[in-house]
């Protein structure tokens, strides 16, 4: 008796009912045939049990087929070598090269993204050398058909995330992140940076000498499009002013905070004031001179002053950061 709600109980019953169904679609198949199918579907199963459960499990599946006898006389069987294969399993199969026939023969028939993800695996784990990169028709161009990744792409990659050389990499996976990073640089870096440095400039009334515009859309859409006149140069370029921009920004404020609070300290620290107004008169009140000097001082001092004090030493600091770059003193923001 079966136990169903047994592991090996449920196995056995799905195993049965498929048997049923296969059975019942070969009917207008041959009897061998018929016997072959059965046979592999039962050793498909049967091969991924442990050796120690495999009697027992094709016993109970046994029992779900009773064989009963029509008049006294048994039903007709089916060709003995037949009916003594149904049941035989086969040994693991653990040569390579066995194994890889086995592969090929399953991949037959599959479709072309699946064989592409089966081929991924394999390049992934080592096993396929990766082919050498298809030569672009034009600079920067691209083809319709995914010739897949490059050397270059997959190297570039390994040295980005610090992977040693013959780290496995997974092209699928890789492509994947594709749409993730330009969605982080278009989205969440380029967006929010020009929009910023246009305002800070603005806001000071500052013409600066490297303008920044949002391009990397445009850019994008042109180079994957395959527009010949946007090459990959282009594209790196225009990331590499972006780059620069965000640096110089966050530097940016740090030194202008410590400019800022340099200047207000000297101008202001009691021992400036103090020493500004001198030792007065025989009967002058030095700490009421001082603070009539600082209050004079203070008139034109207000929040929007500051703020834009602030300002402006950070629109100098980015500049100067931006100056120092070889590649954009060369005019590489025009």
């Amino acid at each position: 008796m079966v136990e169903p709600t047994t592991e090996r109980g449920k196995r056995v019953a799905a195993l049965s009912q498929r048997l049923r169904v296969l059975h019942s679609e070969l009917t207008t198949e041959t009897l061998e045939l018929r016997y072959e199918q059965l046979r592999d579907e039962v050793q498909r199963v049967v091969s991924a049990l442990q050796p120690h459960e495999r009697e027992r499990f094709l016993q109970e599946l046994m029992a779900e087929f009773p064989v009963w006898s029509a008049g006294g006389a048994p039903l007709p069987s089916a060709p003995s070598t037949s009916a003594t294969m149904m049941m035989k399993i086969e040994p693991e199969v653990t040569d390579p090269k066995t194994l890889m026939e086995k592969l090929v023969a399953a991949c037959k028939g599959l479709p072309e993204h699946e064989r592409a993800k089966i081929e991924a695996g394999l390049r992934a784990k080592g096993l396929v050398k990766q082919e050498a990169p298809v030569a672009a028709a034009s600079e920067g161009g691209g083809t319709s058909g995914g010739a897949g990744m490059g050397q270059a792409e997959i190297a570039a990659i390994r040295k980005l995330l610090g992977l040693p050389p013959d780290a496995p990499v997974d092209e699928e996976r890789v492509a994947a992140m594709g749409p993730i990073g330009a969605d982080f640089v278009i989205k969440g870096v380029e967006g929010p940076a020009c929009a910023f440095w246009s305002q800070l400039c603005s806001s000071v009334s500052f013409t600066t000498k490297f303008p920044m515009a949002q391009v990397l859309r445009k850019d994008f859409e042109r180079f994957i499009s395959g527009d010949a006149k946007m090459t990959r140069e282009v594209v790196e370029r225009d990331v590499f002013k972006l780059k620069a921009l965000v640096a110089a920004i966050l530097l940016a404020f740090q030194r202008a905070s410590e400019q800022f609070a340099r200047d207000h300290a000297t101008k202001f620290a009691p021992a400036e004031i103090q020493k500004a107004v001198g030792q007065g008169g025989l009967f002058g009140n030095q700490d009421a001179r001082c603070w009539q000097m600082y209050v004079e001082m203070m008139k034109n001092v207000d929040k929007a002053s500051i703020e834009r004090r602030v300002r402006e030493l950070t629109v100098k600091e980015i500049e100067a950061w931006l100056e120092g770059i070889p590649q954009m003193r060369a005019g590489v923001m025009k």
